[in-house]
């Protein structure tokens, strides 16, 4: 079993292991002042060279860990050597990243769940999971409750200029991260007068003839010909032409039912 140490914005020191072992959690009942943090999925102690101590007896007393990891812990002293005259305690731990990385996964687990609650589409779902793991990862050595406007008007201003993302790929984002501070976090209205936004283009639309229509039609074959006809001839999106039904046409009204569509509305198109 592998176990992790890092500081702890309290100013404890934190640990979490690599796999549950109910030994080791009985073991952990042995050290006074341990705290186990259900949101950050770690554990953390005082950080005293006693409490230091008393961690790694427990720990060694399982056989679970090397020597090498528990090396990490206050040093026992000597035996010929005299209380008084032990070294300060030297603790090597992992920088205060770790601690992002942790919480910002609790935080997409959250949004998950929020985007759930709220009946988003899975595409929606997958889609502001994407823009919100890159923004933190934008932020990976900041603890995601530590952000704000300024990250947010600097991330969507890095995303226009240096990497030169279109209008609509950049709304994406935005859209995603308003729901992550207004749903998830809590933290009410955000300020975007800072935001350097990216030019909308402006294309001329590419319109096929009808004869050309034709040729393509009829270039397809069975299923996937009834399929480009009822996108062309009723306007459908591709996932709403695929989840038709047969109850979902009526011949008599010469109508389709479209089903939980965009923004999960149902409409008619005759």
């Amino acid at each position: 079993m592998h176990i992790s140490f890092l500081r702890h914005p309290t100013g404890r020191l934190a640990f979490r292991f690599s796999s549950f072992d109910w030994e080791v959690i009985e073991a952990l009942k042995q050290v006074p002042g341990r705290f186990w943090h259900s949101e950050e999925k770690l554990w953390s102690i005082r950080d005293t060279p006693e409490d230091h101590r008393k961690l790694r007896d427990v720990l060694e007393a399982t056989g679970l860990f090397e020597e090498a990891q528990l090396s990490r812990l206050n040093p026992r002293p000597e035996p010929s050597q005299p209380q008084d005259s032990c070294p300060e305690p030297i603790v090597r731990i992992f920088p205060d990243k770790a601690l992002a990385q942790a919480q910002s996964v609790s935080t997409l687990a959250a949004t998950n769940e929020a985007l759930l609650t709220r009946h988003y589409s899975p595409r929606t779902q997958r889609t502001y999971l994407t823009w919100i793991r890159l923004f933190f990862e934008h932020f990976s050595s900041r603890l995601p409750s530590s952000l704000g406007e300024t990250e947010i008007n600097s991330y969507l201003s890095w995303l226009a200029v240096d990497k030169g993302v279109s209008a609509s790929t950049q709304n994406q984002a935005l859209a995603a991260l308003l729901f992550l501070f207004r749903s998830v976090l809590n933290t009410g209205p955000v300020d975007l007068e800072q935001v350097v936004k990216a030019k909308r283009s402006q294309h001329l639309p590419v319109v096929l003839s009808r004869e050309e229509v034709r040729l393509v039609l009829e270039s397809l074959e069975g299923k996937y010909r009834t399929i480009g006809q009822l996108l062309y001839g009723c306007g459908l999106r591709l996932q709403e032409c695929l989840s038709l039904r047969v109850q979902d046409l009526d011949f008599a009204r010469n109508e389709v039912l479209v089903r939980n569509g965009k923004g999960a509305k149902d409409r008619r198109i005759e």
